[in-house]
């Protein structure tokens, strides 16, 4: 994930990036919170995905607010039988 730079150019490998939606992952202070349907631009190239700072900006405000609840996190080393 990287900001975007809105120039229609992706940072990493020089491809086109195409506008869409997707889910954000973000973990602040061990707590697991996650987005749907944030817009962001996709890498034609290589996937990478960037977004609008603004965008950024809600979600972090969103969480600091304490409107955003915490999604569930299952711990796949406690799947594996001893």
């Amino acid at each position: 994930m990287t900001p975007s730079n809105k120039t229609g150019t992706c940072a990493i490998c020089g491809g086109r990036e195409v506008p869409t939606t997707t889910t954000y992952h973000i973990r602040r202070h061990g707590t697991v919170y996650v987005f749907e349907n944030v817009p962001a631009y996709v890498c034609e190239s290589c996937n990478e995905e960037s977004f609008d700072t603004e965008v950024l900006r809600q979600i972090d405000q969103t969480i600091d607010a304490g409107q955003a609840p915490a999604a569930p996190v299952v711990n796949y080393d406690r799947l594996i039988p001893a």
